[in-house]
């Protein structure tokens, strides 16, 4: 701040060895004093607001690159992983006939990943066209394919007119097949809250992180797999693991993928 502590309507005011002529003056010391005070404060207020918003950019910013990083990341694990071990690759081709779709993508690992909840409720709730691929400890593999997931976990999906399950690798060595409900209502989808559960179809599977995963039977649902899927084979749920509910198996890996 400048303070003028005097001065006539005419004179000369030296400042840092520069002579600045007044010819008129017009306002008061005080007026002069009380102007020049608020002309810095509001210069200095606005660059105080830019400081801020300076920050909360670069924070901003900071942030969403962090996100970005870690998204890229997880997929690159997620491709080192399918070239580490390309067991899904070679069928790859009969999925997409199946789906009728040609691009797919691994969103889910549980050799890479350990929050199968979260990513799903909060990735899927975005994607329309998820494939669980579930693989047992004792080799079998089978899955499920899904165009409708659950809004929030601990909740069912009851129809899902696009949904079917399938087997890869089974017990009896039958080629890769797929099994379409026979009615609308056979509640294809749940997603637990939280570990050991993973997700269930009601009258197909429950997959959990423990030795506790089950094909179901009439004795779970009330139900048998052939009651309501299109069993073609005839092996009911037999044909997936050989056992059913109250026999259990364990889960070697889940992987979950989009197809567009």
């Amino acid at each position: 701040m400048i303070k003028i502590s005097q001065l006539t309507n005419q004179g000369t005011i030296n400042f840092n060895n520069n002579k600045i002529t007044i010819t008129t003056l017009t306002s008061t010391n005080n007026e002069i004093e009380k102007n020049i005070s608020l002309n810095f404060n509001n210069d200095l207020k606005l660059i105080e607001n830019d400081i801020v918003r300076v920050k909360q950019l670069t924070e901003n910013y900071k942030n969403s690159l962090n996100g970005w990083i870690q998204e890229e990341s997880t997929e690159l694990q997620n491709l080192w992983a399918e070239k580490r071990n390309p067991g899904l690759n070679q069928y790859l081709k009969q999925l997409s006939e199946w789906t009728n779709k040609t691009v797919s993508n691994i969103i889910y690992d549980s050799n890479i990943n350990d929050n199968f909840n979260e990513v799903i409720i909060s990735k899927g709730k975005n994607l329309n066209n998820l494939m669980f691929v579930i693989e047992t400890d004792g080799g079998n593999i089978f899955g499920s394919y899904h165009t409708i997931i659950p809004p929030k976990p601990s909740q069912w999906v009851i129809r899902d007119k696009n949904h079917f399950v399938f087997s890869l690798l089974n017990p009896y060595g039958t080629k890769p097949i797929k099994f379409t409900p026979i009615i609308d209502e056979c509640y294809p989808l749940w997603v637990y809250k939280s570990t050991p559960g993973l997700f269930c179809i009601q009258s197909f599977c429950h997959i959990s992180t423990n030795k506790h995963c089950y094909i179901n039977s009439r004795g779970w649902s009330g139900k048998s797999f052939n009651e309501m899927y299109n069993d073609t084979v005839g092996k009911d749920g037999k044909l997936f693991t050989k056992i059913v509910f109250p026999s259990h198996f364990g889960l070697k890996r889940l992987v979950v993928l989009t197809w567009k």
